[in-house]
């Protein structure tokens, strides 16, 4: 089971109850019942990060932060996850990202799942400077 909660507070505060939940072991019992053994309980960072760059390189740049064509297994595993995503892009006033062209497997994150939100074009000067 997941669950998804909001931690606010400072740093050094949010990062001791996150090592005092990862101490938490939990008996793990099979679908009979039986106890198995202990279980760490998994706490993982959820965070959503803004990447400015020039407007011509959208391709490269959903290639280099790890987005993977067709968006992974992630979105295929968890529905819910679509949902959420079409909620944040319509709060924040995203457009819906695009499937990266290429594929940069070296770039590719391992452990981390990279799912886009969306896309937001940049504003520009009168004189035609994009504003990043």
């Amino acid at each position: 089971m997941e669950l998804y909660v909001a931690a606010l507070g400072i740093k050094k505060h949010i990062d001791e109850w996150e090592s005092d939940l990862r101490a938490v072991k939990l008996p793990y019992r099979d679908k009979r019942g039986d106890e198995k053994s202990l279980v760490k309980l998994g706490v993982c960072d959820v965070k959503l990060k803004k990447i400015f760059f020039p407007e011509e390189h959208l391709d490269t740049v959903m290639s280099l932060v790890g987005v993977r064509p067709g968006g992974g297994h992630i979105l295929k595993r968890h529905p819910m996850i679509r949902r959420g995503i079409a909620i944040m892009r319509k709060a924040l006033g995203l457009k819906k990202a695009p499937e990266p062209k290429k594929n940069m497997e070296h770039m590719m994150p391992k452990y981390v799942a990279v799912v886009p939100l969306g896309t937001k074009n940049d504003a520009y000067s009168d004189d035609g400077i994009e504003l990043i």
